[in-house]
């Protein structure tokens, strides 16, 4: 057998369903369509095991390959059930360009993931609305790591079936923009938000679109060069969110004018307005001053400021670059010991508290003494890593 194709097709007679994916991606390019024309049996036993998740490394080549074959064997677009797009900011800036006339004829999509530099994907998407295409079936979205417009935004915003959503907005947000013209998102649950420099009461505009959500993940990337410290999280509307199940807040600054490394702070104004009125919050992911204010002298209780239906809470202390840190090791030990009592009067039922990363403070006799708060409370506790966190005590009530 001569050919890679002959090669490919002998391949694919004898490969079992369960090794679907891992031929997907070694298979050569060129040999695509022709493998799928092999059999009946390869139409009615492999390829649905084979379109179930498609985990795909792209560059523009692959991109009019794959596209073609699409093209080729419409019946077998229409399997096409999940689909992930890799790249990286090596290839060509037109690569959504590829990636959307790639996935155009995959009209019962219902999960794409495009991991990477995509950043066009809202703009393409209204071409293809104006072409009357679009995906009626597509239920989860990440829109890759590059901000989008938020005027692109928009069009993702419109598919009537999204469920899940995952975008960067780029540094766009700081102008003017009217939400009055985007729809209601009514079947969205799930939405993970990352912005630049965006005001708060404009993310409250946008989290009124859709009142349905369960899990909202959202983390603000402030200029410090610009703002010395980011917003008031109070400014967030979140009792809007009576669905709400799992929260997520976080701030990332970063320095255009000194080139600075990325570093986690978090708000030196206000925090948060009392979320007691989510009744269905039952994960909340916070830093401490998000949650209790800045100074501790006049922070509330960890139970009088959370939800009686919140069983798992990780609380962040990272202080590493907050000049105005003002929480101390024995005032956070004191608080955590105020919440363990509270979960043995029925107070609050928290089962599970995350706290950390226990970084360069958190040694010697500040952790023994924070152990044996743990212990005189009868909860257990166990260290572990955080991938990209560091290292957190994870406290069983």
């Amino acid at each position: 057998m001569s050919s890679s194709t002959i090669h490919a097709q002998d391949f694919m007679s004898v490969l079992p369903p369960e090794c679907c994916d891992m031929v997907w991606q070694l298979l050569p390019s060129d040999a695509l369509h022709s493998c799928m024309l092999v059999s009946k049996l390869w139409y009615s036993d492999v390829v649905p095991l084979l379109y179930k998740d498609v985990v795909l490394e792209c560059d523009n080549y692959f991109f009019q390959k794959f596209s073609q074959a699409m093209r080729n064997s419409p019946h077998l677009a229409l399997m096409v059930r999940s689909l992930t797009f890799t790249h990286s900011d090596r290839l060509a800036k037109d690569i959504d360009y590829f990636m959307v006339k790639c996935i155009e004829p995959l009209r019962n999509l219902q999960c794409l993931r495009l991991d990477g530099a995509f950043s066009g994907f809202g703009k393409r998407l209204a071409q293809m609305e104006e072409r009357g295409s679009c995906f009626p079936h597509l239920k989860e979205l990440h829109l890759g790591t590059h901000g989008q417009m938020l005027a692109d935004v928009s069009h993702v915003w419109k598919l009537p079936a999204l469920q899940s959503l995952q975008v960067v907005i780029g540094d766009y947000t700081r102008y003017e923009f009217d939400f009055s013209s985007w729809p209601m998102a009514e079947n969205l649950k799930s939405l993970s938000l990352s912005c630049a420099n965006i005001d708060y009461q404009r993310v409250s505009s946008l989290l009124s679109l859709a009142p349905g959500l369960c899990r909202l993940d959202f983390v603000d990337f402030r200029d410090v060069t610009e703002q010395e410290s980011a917003q008031d999280y109070s400014k967030l509307k979140l009792e809007q969110l009576a669905d709400l199940e799992c929260l997520m807040l976080g701030v990332i600054t970063y320095s255009k004018m000194h080139n600075v490394d990325v570093m986690d702070i978090m708000p030196e104004r206000g925090h948060l307005q009392p979320i007691t009125n989510l009744k269905r919050l039952h994960k909340l992911d916070v830093s401490v001053n998000s949650l209790l204010g800045w100074y501790p002298e006049e922070a509330p209780r960890i139970s009088d400021v959370i939800p009686t239906s919140l069983t798992t809470l990780t609380l962040n202390d990272d202080c590493v670059g907050q000049c105005g840190y003002k929480w101390t090791e024995k005032q956070l030990i004191t608080r955590l010991w105020d919440l363990l009592r509270a979960t043995t009067t029925g107070n609050t039922n928290v089962q599970t508290i995350e706290f950390g990363p226990l970084g360069d403070r958190w040694t010697g006799e500040t952790l023994d003494e924070l152990r044996q708060v743990i212990k005189q409370s009868g909860s257990r506790f166990e260290e572990e890593m955080v991938e990209g966190h560091g290292q957190y005590l994870k406290i069983h009530v």
